[in-house]
Parts: C-alpha cells; sequence; structure tokens
C-alpha cells in the first residue's frame, strides 16, 4: 500500500469531540427547549387538554424545528473536527503547506478526506485545484504526494510513478517517495526500478520503518529472503510494535525450519493484535504459493 499516510488511510472519522464554545451552547439550548418542548406535548397530550393556545398542531412543528437546529450544530461541528483530524493525522506530510492560508489548506485537508472516503475523482479535483498556487517546497510535497497516492488507490500507477518521480528530479523526495515508487515499480513489474528505489528509501534520511518493511517485502517477493530478513529486521528496530513486520519474519523463519525463533516471532505477532489461525493462513497460503509453482 502506498505511504500516503501513516501506514493506511485514515479508518475513522471524529465528530462533535471537538465543537468550539458556541456550538457547545447553542446546542446545550436547543437540546433543552427540545426536551421541555417533549414534555409539555406529553403534558398536552395525556394530562391537561384543557391548555387551548397549546395544541399538538401547534407543538409538532416546533420541536420538529429544534430537532433540525440539533442535528445542523452536530453535523457542522462533526465536518469541522474531522479536517483537524485528518490535519493531524498526516502532519507529517502536511508540514507547514498553506499555513497562511486557511481556505486552501481546507481544501487539501477535504482532499484527503474525499481520498479516504475512496471518492478519489474528486479528491484528484481538489488536488489539481491547488497545483499552479504552491509557493513552497512543503506545499508542492503535500499536493504531488496526495495525487500520487491517489493514483495509486486508482491503480493507475503509472501515473503515480511518474508524480513521484517529478519529486524526485526536484528535491522533494524523502523514504516515503521513494519507498512509494518501489511500490509502483514493482506492480509494473519493473522490479530493476523497484531494487534501486527501494535502496533509495532506505538509504534516505530520516530513516522510515516502512520504507525498510516495503522494501523486505519486495526482496522476500522476489525470493531474496536473506536480505528479505536484514532489512524486515531494521525495520522492526525503528518500530517494535509493527505487526507486518513481525509477521513477515514470522514467515521467513518458519519457511527456513527455523521453529525456535519462528515462535517468538508467532508470540510478538499475537501479542500486537495477529491471531493465530491468521498466521496459519498466511502460512499455508505461502507453501501452497510454493508448492504450485
Amino acid at each position: 500500500m502506498a505511504d500516503g499516510s501513516p501506514g493506511m488511510r485514515l479508518q475513522y472519522m471524529f465528530g462533535g469531540l471537538w465543537m468550539n464554545r458556541l456550538q457547545k451552547v447553542l446546542l446545550a439550548i436547543y437540546s433543552v427547549v427540545f426536551v421541555l418542548l417533549v414534555g409539555l406535548l406529553v403534558y398536552v397530550q395525556f394530562f391537561d387538554g384543557a391548555i387551548d393556545f397549546v395544541t399538538t398542531r401547534h407543538l409538532v412543528p416546533v420541536i420538529f424545528a429544534f430537532l433540525l437546529g440539533i442535528v445542523k450544530i452536530i453535523t457542522r461541528s462533526g465536518g469541522g473536527a474531522s479536517l483537524r483530524a485528518y490535519k493531524r493525522a498526516y502532519a507529517d506530510m502536511i508540514k507547514d503547506a498553506f499555513a497562511d492560508d486557511r481556505r486552501k489548506l481546507n481544501v487539501l485537508l477535504k482532499a484527503l478526506r474525499l481520498m479516504d472516503e475512496e471518492d478519489f475523482e474528486k479528491s484528484l479535483r481538489l488536488l489539481n485545484s491547488l497545483r499552479e498556487s504552491c509557493k513552497n517546497n512543503d506545499e508542492r510535497y503535500a499536493v504531488s504526494l496526495f495525487t500520487a497516492v491517489n493514483y495509486n488507490y486508482l491503480e493507475d500507477y503509472e501515473k503515480a510513478a511518474a508524480i513521484y518521480e517529478e519529486m524526485i528530479e526536484r528535491g522533494l523526495a524523502d523514504s516515503r517517495i521513494f519507498s512509494n515508487v518501489l511500490n509502483c515499480y514493482s506492480e509494473m513489474g519493473e522490479y530493476e526500478k523497484a531494487r534501486n528505489a527501494g535502496l533509495a528509501a532506505v538509504h534516505a534520511e530520516p530513516p522510515n520503518w516502512n520504507a525498510f518493511h516495503n522494501f523486505a517485502w519486495f526482496l522476500f517477493g522476489d525470493g531474496k529472503y536473506e536480505e528479505a530478513e536484514d532489512y524486515a529486521k531494521k525495520a522492526l528496530e525503528l518500530k517494535g510494535n509493527s505487526v507486518e513486520t513481525i509477521t513477515l519474519l514470522y514467515v521467513l523463519c518458519t519457511l527456513g525450519g527455523r521453529s525456535g525463533e519462528a515462535e517468538l516471532y508467532e508470540k510478538k505477532a499475537v501479542a500486537n493484535g495477529r491471531s493465530k489461525q491468521e498466521l496459519q493462513e498466511i502460512i499455508r497460503n505461502y507453501i501452497g504459493a510454493g508448492a504450485a509453482s
């Protein structure tokens, strides 16, 4: 998977947790009035129908209007909060992009939300609308990276690779960019280019566990088991709880007949969320694939 986010696209949305003070006050007022109106409706209906200036016909539309108001406040606060959540989650990729232009920053964040919702075409349109207005490297990096990641998810690896290569030529590349272009070339069957990109990724500064992890998986798929294990261990040094890397090391040790080491990695994988059943299924798949080939 392309490294457009910390390991994966965001799988969660936030709503209502970061309402501003005015929204909180409005929500409290609307909620109290709504409860009072519902109580009055119950009283009129069941206890005292003699209140001639208040009838069900009057109360129902008023209650409905207040309910719509509550929904609108919650919806608005949820939308704003979700953009802030994306800004936090992608902070190391956004950096200071559009820091002096809130409108353009929101366009970027909306593009990320659309990407997470798998509306890639709309996300690309928003990102393309920002391309000409990029004034510094942080802005060029963010817009180019997320544009390429959209193409990754659309499985248009040729377009994604072209964008990554342009970033490399402009001096915008870091380990994430090299690692992503490794994935593109691997998908395109250009394995020599993929290997070169992987080597560039693991030698780029600062070190990125995902770059080592991706390169290890690439080498594993290419049958270079010893090299794959070396890079997987380096990835694990950088991120000790990476269940994906631990799983790869478990597979390598199991296929290599090193049951003692495999057992240690199995325990680590289970401790980090992988079930024994999943691990056994993974091994069966690899053994089956090996037998078929």
